[in-house]
């Protein structure tokens, strides 16, 4: 049960400016602020890399919340945040109604950008959920999650509350080479990648901070409506590391889960010296993935690298563990900034 959420009234204000927050995530100190404030990032296609991808979003980021007095665990909860978007404007991190702090009282948050992502459920303290979320409905959004325990003491100044994102999500990409033998070079026609169900159900943070995903078998894709399409492009023996198939506008984000023992990927090309003559390469990507224990994990960035050689031969490599698209696969620490 939840009590009503309460606005502190002005005659208080100079006590919360006394108080002070701890919290479980990892903030530098910065100067001292009474409303409580948050952060977000970028709703297109492409990845969140670093800060100012966040910042550059008019997304936002959603918050959910809950305070109590901290002398009184069991006492019940009130809710603070509920779904609140915080976006980047005017060079600060801000919301609408703007809350305060509570001398006295622990605080808990969820997050998750972006803002307004369909079937989100708040559970309490910093878990919250996602039910039937679909990586084709969302088009290729990086989906991020993060969430904070912050208790507010009385007499000692405060901190903003900073999160630390982390993807939710896994990412794959398919890298083509060509062999030295091939002079002429190949063009990939088409590839795509389905027997992968595109929706499945989070259940929130564990106490390791990593998230739980159960793919659902319903939404399994197929050769007709793939989880993922690359257009044609053209690889040549000089290409050095080959030519990545996803990425930029056509990201190919998944629902983490072990890899599928239906799992295919299907890529159609030609010898560009034999433009009349298509060929068509089919590999299941358990039989390549064995050394993935965990199957793919939340916030994991996967490569399948294969090389076209003369007379229809392709070698198929073990794929690899890489960084998020190859730049950044940490935390993105994302600080708050005091809300005007």
């Amino acid at each position: 049960m939840y009590l009503q959420q309460i606005r502190i009234p002005a005659a208080v204000l100079a006590l919360m400016a006394a108080a002070s927050c701890t919290s479980t995530v990892d903030e530098p100190p910065m100067a001292d602020a009474a409303a409580v404030s948050f952060t977000a990032g970028n709703a297109s296609r492409s990845l969140i890399e670093n800060d100012a991808d966040l910042q550059n979003s008019e997304a936002g980021f959603a918050v959910w919340g809950e305070y109590y007095e901290t002398s009184k665990p069991d006492a019940m909860r009130a809710k603070v945040f509920d779904a609140k978007r915080v976006a980047y404007t005017g060079g600060a991190w801000a919301y609408d109604d703007v809350q305060y702090w509570f001398p006295g009282m622990t605080y808990s948050f969820a997050a998750l950008f972006p803002a307004g992502v369909k079937g989100a459920t708040y559970g309490g303290g910093t878990q919250v959920a996602l039910v039937g979320y679909d990586v084709l409905k969302s088009k290729g959004v990086d989906l991020l999650g993060s969430m904070a325990v912050r208790e507010c003491r009385v007499g000692v100044s405060q901190t903003p509350v900073a999160f630390g994102f982390r993807h939710l999500l896994s990412q794959l990409n398919f890298v083509a080479k060509v062999n030295a033998s091939v002079q002429s070079g190949v063009v990939i026609e088409s590839a795509v990648l389905y027997g992968i169900p595109s929706s499945g159900n989070w259940s929130g943070y564990g106490e390791d901070a990593r998230s739980a995903w159960t793919a659902l078998a319903s939404s399994e894709t197929s050769a007709s409506a793939p989880l993922a399409h690359a257009a044609s492009v053209t690889v040549l023996p000089t290409d050095t590391g080959g030519k990545a198939l996803f990425g930029g506008d056509n990201v190919l984000l998944c629902i983490p889960q072990a890899v599928p023992d239906k799992a295919v990927f299907e890529v159609r090309y030609h010898y560009a010296d034999t433009p009349d003559v298509p060929r068509t390469y089919t590999f299941n990507l358990k039989l390549a993935s064995g050394m993935l224990t965990n199957g793919w994990e939340p916030g994991g960035s996967y490569r399948y690298t294969f090389e076209i050689g003369s007379d229809d031969f392709i070698l198929f490599t073990k794929p690899e563990v890489v960084e998020w698209e190859e730049k950044s696969g940490s935390n993105i620490i994302i600080q708050g900034d005091e809300t005007n």
